[in-house]
């Protein structure tokens, strides 16, 4: 069997790996790479004589797919943990500490946020207690219009969308309450629903060990077009 994977960045780079680990040694894998380089977004340059990470530099640590990958691949031992310098938030045309009653910026009660958003906001999200109780079943929904449409404009725009943008690459409209919450309950769910969990981890464990076949990779390769035989 061959297989090609279409892009070298960390998605494709782990699909490659993972395509391996569970269709054994003798399939072919090539990974096309548009790029001079392997790794897509996820570089380390060098600044001023040290290595500097460019692109996402930090991963959630509650989230156990990506420590689990790491385990698996042996890089456990270069992990790095961040400094304990507190995170701020610049809003409002001042800095302040990142509120700590917070999920991914959404707030436990309207005090916790009273630094960040202005006056009006707070009671927005005060009066969300008296909104009838959240009820998704088993329907993903917009993380963004979820949180604009119980807690306000001011909770996305300030908290929730920066958050998300520099963790995940991507606005809180467009992402999905399910792969964002953490496995626990919303703040805003009063304890009445869970946000859905993903149906399976990402990365199964890893199965017996044999001898791979190495991954073939094609940078300078742009692919337009995926045809099969």
């Amino acid at each position: 069997m061959r297989v090609a994977v279409v892009g070298g960045g960390v998605s494709g780079l782990t699909a490659a790996y993972r395509l391996r680990t569970l269709l054994g040694p003798d399939t072919a894998i090539t990974v096309c790479e548009a790029g001079s380089e392997l790794g897509g977004k996820l570089r380390t340059t060098s600044l001023a004589g040290r290595p500097c990470d460019v692109g996402a530099e930090a991963f959630l640590a509650r989230r156990p797919e990506a420590l689990d990958l790491i385990a698996e691949l042996g890089l456990g031992d270069r992990l790095r943990h961040p400094s304990g310098a507190a995170s701020g938030v610049r809003a409002g045309g001042r800095t302040v500490g990142l509120p700590k009653r917070t999920v991914m910026g959404i707030p436990a009660d309207g005090d916790s946020v009273a630094g960040v958003l202005s006056e009006r906001g707070v009671e927005r999200v005060a009066a969300e207690r008296e909104l009838p109780p959240l009820e998704l079943g088993d329907r993903d929904v917009s993380l963004g219009g979820l949180v604009r449409e119980r807690l306000g404009d001011e909770v996305v725009d300030r908290l929730v969308d920066p958050l998300l943008g520099g963790v995940y690459a991507g606005g809180a409209t467009d992402s999905g309450c399910a792969p964002c919450c953490p496995p626990s309950r919303p703040p805003w769910t009063a304890g009445r629903r869970r946000c859905r969990r993903p149906s399976r981890r990402s990365c199964p464990r890893r199965p017996g060990t044999r001898r791979r076949r190495p991954l073939r990779r094609r940078c300078s390769a742009p692919s337009s077009a995926v045809c099969t035989r």
